[in-house]
């Protein structure tokens, strides 16, 4: 099979497919329905077009957005490729087929209203011949497939969120607005080159044999730990057992190895990547030699930028080595990004223009002032002068060794099992006796802990070294790295940027492999899986976080386009199940289903990797409910249950109202208002219980449609309470909120299976969201306790007074 066409051709596809009317509105001609059934366009149309047959796009249908403050906003539901010649005639498109946008199907992952469900779009293409021989045959097949979905014709279309509008659009295919085209030139570059040249991690993303497995006892049995274990970013929080042993096995990989970490929510997924980060940046500190190339990246902008925000130093615990000794530096991440940002709380690597960031570290100034300042800071740490950076880093470096020896002592000493060492040597440092566990846990929070902050100012001492040998411009991350790793150790960056860091060449053309030292996936469960083997190009091994029973990844490919893409891109054996069973399908995989399968231990039975077992977030009640559903009880709950809690934790409260169908969601006026009401009652008695002055920072509130978020956000703003977040379950992915209120919109008998049972995910999703209290208002009815549905279960388990 040849892979690098597939993925470009599925990259092409998810991007065409995910095109907005906006992005091509400003260049998009207004042109009737009517010429464009007859296959012509007029003269005057066609004297703005370049005088050649070129790729369209057309939109019969265009639609503007009702109840927007932004009331000129369009949408275009359905987009119909094709080609327009020298004559102005019309023909399809020779590849591709007419599709509608999934932004406006059900489920919605956006919060848009629906038009129609993404199930019935999936069967449309079912026993259907997909060849068009002309432009009648397209123009009928576009025509079938949007009454299909809508149940409207073109002209008779009608809903409640969008106005219909006159005309039709005409578009060059618009090449330039593609988002991944960074990826299709690295796939161009691949094809280019020999398979045997492939980079080492790229071949493995793409050869889709399962790695057999090393079977790991579950984690309460674990209690060793790694030599290589020497870091530790929090003075406070230790690790976890099944965080410990994850980390042991991370410690064992070789280059080349990819180790899938599967951490259901609140398991404490970050803090086991901060630290790898932490016990690199030591690591390397012993060696004097150079900080490893280490990146995390996420899907999108929001994902990523909160996992660089989680990399904020501490002054606050309440050691003199804490925080940086250097101004205006105050994280261990730098975020790199193709486009320029307002984030002034985090360091910025731009690449193009040199960020204000950038160009301070080249500064001569304020190098004068970061060795003063790194200078004075040692002075009241150690409690003498010394004269130079050098005398001081290399008296850090000392201090750091002789901490890491005593480290491997204690490392011993945990290794022979002896409970009566293990008492003497805690008696010795604090002056009671402990367990293994205790000791495990003080040599986080203590040496670990301490030995991170002295290799941070043994690299801050290293960077003022190197750069008050004067430093040229930067003009490529990865050409940087060893300078700015010294005062960042993790470069985090948005996945669909990455491939513009690393190239190289007079226009900078030519991609870069091989170069990151551990690529850290966060969220990888949500991560598209034609994305994944282009990424993993740039790495010598890699790291996928995450948890497959969460979101899924936004598909922009349905299995009928999907088939097509693998047929056509020389797939001979009988069924491609094998293809779509790898996780690399574009239809139905992530780059964690990937690592999953490519990783060599495995601790759960089902799955592939090492698995989180400890639960931080939520009180016991409520994560009870996503252990039984999904987990089997693999989770243990580390919170303790709330005496007297004033509210119940999972809840729900019967509330009768009438649905109101849309065209393809729903929305329930009564339940919108009860929802609300509840909360103007109970807002007070919140904001005591919390110690908090805003009730938006207490409460969420989710729903499984658009229409009904778009109700509640209404009525919340009418009681002044438009800052409550709502949203639909899709769209909370990553979120959490002390209370959460669910509405579930449906009522009695009125659907044989509801939409949030369909994908036991759903109400996984919806529920571990909350940290102390889910609250549902909706027909109790439609939880029926004898289920063995996830809404059943829900029944079951809820305190329904």
């Amino acid at each position: 099979m040849q892979m690098i066409e597939y993925l470009k051709n599925s990259l092409i596809d998810s991007e065409r497919f995910a095109t907005k009317y906006t992005d091509i509105q400003d260049e998009a001609y207004i042109i009737s329905r009517e010429d464009l059934q007859s296959g012509n366009v007029s003269k005057e149309l066609l004297n703005n077009l370049p005088q050649q047959e070129i790729d369209v796009l057309i939109n019969p249908v265009r639609l503007k957005k009702k109840h927007q403050h932004m009331t000129d906003e369009m949408i275009a539901p359905l987009w119909i490729p094709a080609l327009l010649n020298q004559d102005g005639h019309l023909s399809p498109h020779p590849r591709d087929l007419p599709w509608m946008s999934v932004y406006y199907l059900f489920p919605s992952r956006t919060g848009e209203s629906s038009i129609g469900y993404v199930e019935e779009y999936e069967m449309f293409y079912e026993d259907r011949t997909l060849t068009l021989e002309n432009w009648d045959e397209c123009w009928d097949f576009s025509q079938q497939l949007f009454e299909q979905i809508t149940g409207y014709s073109f002209d008779g279309f009608s809903h409640d969120s969008y106005t219909l509008l006159e005309g039709a659009a005409l578009s060059i295919n618009p090449q330039g607005t593609n988002r991944k085209q960074g990826f299709i030139s690295v796939l161009d570059d691949l094809q280019n080159t020999p398979a045997d040249e492939h980079p080492l991690m790229f071949r493995a993303f793409t050869n889709l044999e399962k790695t057999e497995k090393q079977l790991l006892d579950r984690p309460e049995t674990f209690i060793t730990q790694h030599k290589r274990h020497l870091g530790h970013m929090s003075a406070t929080s230790p690790l976890s057992t099944s965080q410990r042993q994850a980390l042991y096995y991370f410690f064992e990989e070789e280059e080349g190895s990819t180790f899938a970490i599967n951490g259901p929510p609140g398991t404490g997924k970050s803090m086991l990547l901060n630290c790898i980060v932490a016990s690199s940046w030591v690591e390397r500190a012993l060696e004097q030699s150079e900080p490893d190339f280490l990146v995390a990246s996420a899907i999108d902008h929001f994902t990523s930028l909160d996992l660089a925000h989680q990399y904020k130093a501490d002054h606050d615990s309440g050691l003199t080595l804490a925080g940086r000794w250097i101004p205006d530096v105050d994280s261990y991440s730098l975020y790199a990004t193709v486009d320029s940002m307002n984030v002034s709380s985090l360091p910025l690597f731009y690449q193009n223009d040199p960020s204000a960031y950038q160009k301070r570290l080249r500064d001569p100034d304020y190098v004068k002032k970061a060795e003063d300042s790194f200078l004075s800071h040692y002075e009241t740490y150690a409690g003498q002068k010394l004269a130079s950076v050098e005398e001081a880093t290399s008296a850090i470096h000392e201090e750091l060794q002789a901490l890491c020896d005593d480290m491997q002592n204690a490392f011993s000493i945990v290794e022979k099992e002896n409970e009566s060492d293990v008492e003497l040597w805690m008696r010795e440092q604090t002056g009671e006796s402990g367990s293994t566990e205790d000791m495990l846990h003080y040599l986080d929070i203590q040496h670990r802990y301490q030995a991170f902050l002295l290799a941070s100012h043994y690299w801050e001492g290293r960077w003022i070294i190197e750069a008050k040998k004067g430093q040229n411009e930067p003009y490529s991350l990865h050409h940087d790295i060893k300078f700015l790793s010294k005062l960042t150790p993790l470069i985090v960056m948005p996945s669909l940027h990455m491939p513009y860091f690393f190239t190289e060449g007079e226009n900078f053309e030519r991609p870069v492999y091989d170069r990151i030292d551990w690529l850290m996936i966060e969220e990888a469960g949500q991560m598209l899986p034609e994305l994944a083997p282009i990424m993993a190009a740039f790495t010598k091994s890699l790291i996928a976080v995450g948890d497959i029973h969460q979101v899924k990844p936004q598909w922009n490919i349905t299995k009928t386009f999907d088939v097509v893409n693998v047929l056509n891109s020389g797939w001979t054996e009988n069924s491609p199940e094998k293809f779509f069973n790898s996780g690399i399908a574009s239809s139905n995989g992530s780059a964690l289903l990937i690592a999953q399968r490519l990783s060599k231990h495995q601790v759960h039975p089902d799955i592939g990797g090492v698995f989180l077992t400890e639960h931080r977030r939520s009180v016991p009640e409520v994560i009870e409910y996503c252990n039984q559903l999904i987990y089997k009880s693999w989770l243990t709950p580390i919170r303790e249950s709330i005496a007297d809690y004033p509210f119940s934790h999972l809840g729900i409260q019967h509330t009768e109202g009438e649905v109101t169908h849309h065209q393809a969601g729903l929305s329930n006026e009564k339940e919108a208002e009860t929802v609300v009401q509840w909360i103007l009652d109970h807002k007070d008695k919140l904001k005591e219980y919390y110690e908090r002055k805003r009730v938006e920072n207490i409460i969420a509130i989710i729903t499984p449609f658009p229409e009904q978020k778009q109700l509640l956000e209404n009525k919340l703003s009418e009681r002044e309470l438009n800052r409550v977040t709502v949203g639909t379950i899709h769209m909370m992915q990553g979120s959490s909120s002390p209370v959460v209120l669910f509405s579930p919109v449906y009522q009695d008998n009125q659907s044989k299976v509801l939409s949030f049972d369909e994908d036991e995910t759903l109400l996984n999703v919806a529920v571990s969201r909350a940290k102390e209290s889910f609250l549902v208002f909706g027909n109790q009815q439609i939880f029926n306790p004898d289920s063995n549905l996830p809404s059943g279960l829900l029944a079951r388990l809820a305190d329904n007074s």
